[in-house]
């Protein structure tokens, strides 16, 4: 996976581009769709044969990642705490709605957008440094599953 040098590369804030249907087009023949679909190609070819029970090196940069996400599923039983006693039982309605508003994996709201952006994410720890070809493995059997 090739690298920016982050000390000389100019980050700019993502602005959406696909609009619609025809938007893809030119999106196909990008190099963001290039490097995204050779990168998810990387993943799964360092997956192979492997089972997600198997035991993978887990780098301290993965184990960040997995803490952060760790810490955004905690984010959403704060629902709890942030209600008064007499309250608390609508979290059991509130959580699940704050979680969804994040994206639903079993309903047609939440798909390929949110699922690219995370890959999208992954992707750009990746081109930073982050994240190296020796985290595959983990990334595939431990990030993703979060």
């Amino acid at each position: 996976m090739k690298t920016v040098d982050v000390r000389h590369h100019t980050f700019v804030e993502p602005v959406r581009r696909i609009l619609n249907v025809f938007d893809m087009k030119h999106f196909y023949f990008s190099e963001s769709y290039q490097m995204l679909l050779d990168f998810l190609h990387e993943l799964n070819d360092a997956v192979l044969n492997v089972k997600t029970c198997d035991d993978v090196a887990i780098g301290d940069n993965v184990l960040k990642l997995i803490e952060m996400l760790d810490t955004l599923l905690e984010m959403i039983n704060i629902v709890t705490n942030l209600l008064p006693d007499e309250m608390k039982p609508a979290s059991v309605e509130l959580c699940p709605y704050l979680g969804d508003s994040f994206g639903n994996a079993t309903r047609i709201d939440y798909g390929s957008g949110h699922e690219s952006c995370f890959a999208i994410f992954l992707l750009c720890l990746y081109r930073i440094g982050f994240l190296t070809n020796a985290d595959h493995q983990a990334v595939v059997l431990r990030v993703f599953v979060k």
